[in-house]
C-alpha cells in the first residue's frame, strides 16, 4: 500500500523509514557500481542521442553539467505496450492510477527521461541504449530491488540499490559494458543486469 503523499516532483520523508522516498516527477541520478560512474549523455547537438557512463566517484560526482547526469522519473503504462508474454502476476496492481501525485515503488513501471533533452532511456538486446522521443516500448523498465531488504510494493529511495528489468524483453535487465575500443562504457540488456546505486540531484 502507498504510504502518504506530498507535492508532485518533491521528496519527502515517510513516517516508515528516515530515507527520502521517490515520487512521480522526481530527479535522480543512477550510479553504476559495476562501471564507477554515473549515466550520462552530453547532448552536443539536437540529434545526439548516445548514452554513456562518465567516471566519477561515487559520493562526489563533478559534471560538466549535472543535468547531463540527471534523469526524472515517472510511471509508464503498461497497457500501451504490446509486451513479449509477459507475465499477467508481476504485481501491476501495485499502481494506483489515481493516486497523484505518488510515491515510486519496487515493481513499478516506469520511464526515465534525459533532463538536458527531454528525451527518454531506452534499449533492446540488439542495441545499445539510446535517448528516445519516448514512443519506444523499450523505454519501459520495472524497478527490481537488488537486495532481500526491500520487496515490491516498499518505497524507492535515495541510496539504494536497483536494478532496471524491461518490461518489453521479458528476463532482460540493464548492465553497464565496457567498450574497449571507445575506453569507456555503454548500456546493454543482459539477463543479470548491473546494481545501479539512486542518488540524488541536489
Amino acid at each position: 500500500e502507498l504510504l502518504s503523499l506530498g507535492s508532485a516532483g518533491v521528496m519527502a520523508t515517510t513516517a516508515s523509514s528516515d530515507a527520502l522516498s521517490m515520487f512521480d516527477g522526481d530527479a535522480l541520478l543512477f550510479y553504476c557500481l559495476e562501471a564507477s560512474g554515473y549515466v550520462y549523455s552530453e547532448p552536443v547537438s539536437s540529434e545526439s542521442n548516445l548514452v554513456t557512463v562518465y567516471p566519477s566517484k561515487e559520493n562526489s560526482p563533478h559534471f560538466p553539467n549535472i543535468d547531463f547526469a540527471a534523469f526524472l522519473i515517472s510511471h509508464g503504462k503498461l497497457q500501451s505496450v504490446n509486451h513479449q508474454n509477459y507475465a499477467s502476476h508481476c504485481h501491476d496492481d501495485i499502481i494506483t492510477e489515481n493516486a497523484e501525485p505518488m510515491t515510486v515503488v519496487y515493481g513499478s513501471i516506469i520511464k526515465i527521461q534525459h533532463q538536458a533533452s527531454g528525451r527518454y532511456l531506452a534499449v533492446t538486446p540488439n542495441n545499445s541504449a539510446w535517448l528516445d522521443k519516448g514512443n519506444s516500448e523499450a523505454s519501459l523498465f520495472r524497478l527490481v530491488p537488488s537486495h532481500q531488504e526491500k520487496g515490491w510494493g516498499d518505497d524507492l529511495a535515495i541510496n539504494d540499490n536497483i536494478k532496471l528489468e524491461s518490461i518489453y524483453y521479458k528476463g532482460y535487465r540493464i548492465q553497464c559494458v565496457n567498450n574497449p575500443l571507445e575506453a569507456s562504457y555503454h548500456l546493454v540488456l543482459s539477463v543479470t543486469g548491473s546494481i545501479f546505486s539512486i542518488k540524488s540531484h541536489c
